[in-house]
C-alpha cells in the first residue's frame, strides 16, 4: 500500500498576514494527519489480508 510522506513548504515562510509560528503549527498538524493516514492504511491492509475488509470503496 502506498505510504505518504509530508511535503515541505519553505516558500510559505515570511508571508504577510500569517505568522511563521502559526504556519509551523499548521505544518505540525498536517504532519500528524499524514502519519495517521499511513497508520490507518496499515490497519486496513491487515484487515483485508484477514478477509475482514474488501479494500474497495463502499460508496
Amino acid at each position: 500500500m502506498k505510504r505518504y510522506e509530508p511535503k515541505h513548504f519553505p516558500r510559505l515562510k515570511g508571508l504577510s498576514g500569517i505568522s511563521d509560528g502559526l504556519l509551523q503549527d499548521h505544518f505540525k498538524l498536517y504532519e500528524g494527519y499524514v502519519k495517521n493516514v499511513n497508520e490507518l492504511n496499515v490497519q486496513l491492509e491487515a484487515l483485508a489480508k484477514e478477509g475482514k475488509a474488501k479494500g474497495t470503496n463502499p460508496a
